[in-house]
C-alpha cells in the first residue's frame, strides 16, 4: 500500500488538462469569465487572471494556449484538406467507370 501512495498521476492529469483545455467550449468561457464582469472593469490588461483547468494563468499564457489550439486545429484542417484532394484525385481516375454505368443506365431505360 505504501508504493500506491507515492504515485505520480501528474502525467494523467496534464493529459485530461490539455484535452479539456483545447476545447472551443471551455475556451470561451475561461475567456469571457476572465475578461468580463465588473469586478474585471478598472483591471488593466496585464492584470486580467483567466482560470484554466490546470490553474490561473496570465494574459500571455492565456495566448500561448489559445495559438497552440489554432494551430493544431488549422493542421487538421489542411490534413482534411489534403485527404479531400487524394480522395478527388482517386475518384477522377474512377470517371470512367462511372459514366460507363450511368450509360448503361440511360440506355437501359
Amino acid at each position: 500500500m505504501a508504493d500506491t501512495d507515492n504515485c505520480d498521476y501528474r502525467d494523467k492529469d496534464s493529459l485530461l488538462e490539455n484535452y479539456v483545455t483545447g476545447n472551443p467550449i471551455v475556451q470561451v468561457v475561461v475567456i469571457m469569465d476572465g475578461g468580463a464582469g465588473a469586478h474585471n472593469a478598472g483591471k488593466s490588461w496585464d492584470k486580467l487572471s483567466y482560470d484554466w483547468p490546470g490553474g490561473n494563468s496570465s494574459l500571455a499564457v492565456t495566448n500561448r494556449i489559445l495559438f497552440k489550439s489554432a494551430g493544431v486545429y488549422c493542421c487538421a484542417g489542411l490534413l482534411f484538406a489534403w485527404f479531400a484532394k487524394i480522395a478527388s484525385a482517386e475518384l477522377s481516375s474512377d470517371m470512367a467507370v462511372v459514366d460507363y454505368f450511368s450509360l448503361l443506365l440511360t440506355t437501359a431505360g
